[in-house]
């Protein structure tokens, strides 16, 4: 740690100022005296700047962490065909309906913990996005919220809330034909009579087994979409006997981001470069087929 305090002629202000030590950058100042933040790779480093203006004065703070691995993972990702794309981080709701508690204490649960401050969250950030997994959880938290169905109404039409096709995310093997057929009348036909809002993503996150027979249903229903996990990570066209598919991702195991992504951001960002590694290699190798 260390602070010093020094002063510039008038006629350095508006100009770039660079500072360097024994092991390599320490400031990188575009333009002196603006207030900005910007974080650098460096050799086994990630240098963090910061620029305010207290008092007349323009202090600058710079912190260097050597992280040797995520600078060594960002800088392959930079250097790969994925250097100029984008990656974005999905939030979505999972909760069974009754393995935390009763199903009665769930509904508390969910709403109380996170459709009502989902929603509160999502009215004053217009860029906030999340997927809610299936109708049931709407139909929750209208059912103890009327006067909120417009607000769902509007944040499903303008894209900032999405929500699965079905009515829960069903263990298929266990269900008839039937039952199977009405998981999407009860869950997508239920959503575009209510709101008018087409689901066309079904989501199963939890169950490991899957029915020869639901890609066909899922495609007679008009669900194009399929999103899993525990299956083998990747991106497939999966196909019923009869030939009728879909589209279905996996990141393998839904947790596996979990504990990554709540650490520090070096952490956090050493994850998802390493992560969209192993993605271009999934996705650029011939596709699979279930």
């Amino acid at each position: 740690m260390a602070e010093s305090e020094f002063v510039l002629p008038l006629s350095a202000k508006n100009k770039p100022f660079y500072l360097n030590d024994s092991k390599g950058e320490v400031f990188v100042v575009k333009s002196l005296g603006e207030p900005f933040q910007t974080t650098r790779l460096l050799a086994n480093s990630v240098l963090f700047n910061e620029s305010k203006i207290v008092n007349g004065k323009t202090e600058l703070t710079a912190k260097r962490n050597y992280k040797p691995k995520t600078v060594s993972s960002l800088l392959k990702l930079s250097e790969s065909n994925l250097a100029k794309g984008k990656i974005y981080l999905m939030n979505s709701s999972h909760q069974d309906i009754a393995w935390m508690d009763s199903p009665e204490k769930c509904v508390v649960e969910r709403d109380t913990m996170l459709f009502s401050p989902l929603f509160e969250l999502a009215q004053k950030d217009e860029n906030y996005r999340f997927d809610v997994e299936d109708a049931l959880m709407i139909k929750e938290f209208i059912e103890r919220h009327p006067d909120k169905k417009e607000l769902v109404k509007r944040m499903l039409l303008d894209g900032r809330i999405s929500c699965g096709s079905t009515y829960i995310q069903p263990y298929e093997e266990m269900y008839s034909g039937e039952a199977l057929a009405r998981q999407f009348y009860f869950g997508a036909k239920w959503l575009k009579d209510e709101f008018g809002y087409t689901a066309n993503v079904y989501w199963n996150e939890d169950v490991p087994g899957r029915t020869l027979q639901m890609m066909q249903m899922m495609s007679k229903a008009g669900t194009k979409y399929m999103m899993m996990s525990r299956h083998e990570r990747g991106l497939y066209r999966w196909s019923s006997p009869d030939g009728s598919s879909v589209v279905a991702f996996t990141p393998g195991h839904y947790g596996n981001a979990f504990q990554p992504l709540q650490k520090n951001f070096h952490e956090a960002a050493q994850f998802l470069a390493t992560s969209s590694l192993d993605w271009e290699n999934i996705t650029l190798r011939k596709p699979n087929h279930r």
